[in-house]
């Protein structure tokens, strides 16, 4: 981030949850065996590196400044969903299955990542 200027800086468990996306993805399988849809496009580390920057342009100047899950979900998209518009059901499927059933539960029972998600 150095390199761009951006005092911005991305938390290990950020940075962890990006590159389980990816690998998931990219693999068409969970860590825990789970078989996905995997996305016509090639999920490259450098498209992952890609997605962070972005995160971290978007927290800078729109946010708080703090790159979170809400910022990585909203750039996920545009790096997932590039030339087949059908990779947008496959990150849709992975949201339901996967992102949502893995996010911190709520006091109130709530999973704290739904409304990022949505972003």
């Amino acid at each position: 981030m150095s390199r761009y200027d951006l005092p911005t800086k991305i938390a290990p468990p950020v940075i962890e949850l990006l590159a389980t996306i990816f690998r998931e993805l990219r693999n068409g399988k969970t860590a825990d065996g789970v078989s996905i849809k995997k996305p016509s496009t090639t999920l490259s580390t450098a498209e992952a590196i890609g997605t962070a920057l972005d995160s971290a342009l978007h927290a800078r100047f729109f946010g708080s400044g703090q790159v979170g899950a809400a910022d990585i979900a909203r750039n996920l998209v545009g790096s997932i969903v590039k030339e087949d518009q059908a990779d947008l059901a496959v990150l849709k499927e992975y949201v339901v299955l996967v992102a949502r059933n893995a996010a911190p539960r709520t006091r109130h029972g709530r999973n704290s990542t739904t409304r990022c998600w949505r972003s």
